[in-house]
């Protein structure tokens, strides 16, 4: 059984090494965007993003634990990103998902789900949309973010700098 709790300062270490998994991925596919995330200063630069995104009321952060252990075994770090009418735009209030991980060895076991349902339940109780961003080459993740009602709204393209 799978446990989603909101996170605490304790778990910052466990948050650093899960958002290594993730960013490993991304740093392997888009080498020349992403620097691979080795070496102490990574990790310490990750640890203190958490630490500050945890006492940011506008960001929320839960944890997955397996029931039987106190291990985190993946997270979900969601941020309110309102945005204000317009002459162009309605107003729109928007629960924005900047990151989710689950250790490899946790794949298809139901911990995303179990995260997404918190995020999703937060965003029913502030009247929220969803939104998220996922790179093109990540194809598992998007397959899971279609499988949680997500849709494509926006193509983000990049033309890289030939100089």
């Amino acid at each position: 059984m799978v446990l989603v709790q909101p996170a605490t300062q304790n778990d910052v270490p466990a948050l650093a090494a899960l958002n290594a998994h993730v960013h490993q991925l991304h740093a392997e596919a888009e080498p020349w965007f992403f620097k691979p995330p080795v070496g102490t200063d990574y990790f310490a630069a990750r640890e203190q993003d958490f630490r500050a995104m945890l006492t940011d009321s506008a960001q929320t952060i839960w944890v997955a634990r397996i029931a039987k252990a106190d291990a985190v075994i993946g997270y979900l770090w969601a941020q309110r990103r309102d945005s204000f009418e317009s002459a162009e735009l309605f107003a729109c209030k928007r629960l924005y998902i900047n990151h989710i991980s689950v250790h490899p060895d946790y794949f298809r076991q139901g911990v995303g789900e179990a995260l997404m349902a918190a995020a999703k339940a937060l965003a029913r109780q502030q009247g929220a949309n969803m939104a998220l961003g996922v790179h093109a080459f990540n194809t598992r993740a998007q397959r899971f973010f279609a499988k949680q009602g997500f849709a494509p709204l926006i193509h983000t393209m990049w033309l890289a700098n030939s100089e």
